[in-house]
């Protein structure tokens, strides 16, 4: 398979949705009564979280497993995830990436600037 095809074909986490290398595993949930199960891809973060949902909980169902990944889809999935206008978002962000954030925002504004000063100065200079 070429790297093309291999680009196309990977796997986002069913959790966290990020993308999974050669770390990823397959999780299967079997329903005895019904037969049929449910299968979720999960990264190895996820699978971790999911695994010690399943050794935490006293629960000892047939559906214990989809209630797990729930529980770990529910703190780590990407609707717990705050927009960069939530005040929660900031909140969370430690101190170094805050410093970063504002270091990459000051950098840019800085060679937005300049390229916008050099562009004005050649056109004055063509013109002219």
């Amino acid at each position: 398979m070429n790297m093309f095809a291999r680009w196309l074909h990977r796997q986002r986490c069913a959790i966290c949705g990020q993308y999974m290398g050669k770390s990823g595993r397959s999780l299967i949930a079997l329903e005895t009564a019904t037969g049929t199960g449910a299968t979720w891809h999960l990264c190895e973060d996820c699978y971790v979280a999911v695994t010690r949902e399943l050794e935490r909980a006293e629960l000892r169902t047939p559906a214990r497993v989809r209630i797990a990944v729930g529980v770990v889809a529910s703190e780590r999935g990407q609707s717990a995830r705050y927009s960069i206008w939530d005040e929660r978002f900031w909140e969370q962000l430690s101190d170094r990436s805050q410093d970063r954030l504002l270091i990459w925002i000051f950098a840019i504004a800085f060679v937005v600037h300049a390229i916008a000063f050099m562009l004005v100065a050649a056109y004055v200079a063509i013109v002219h």
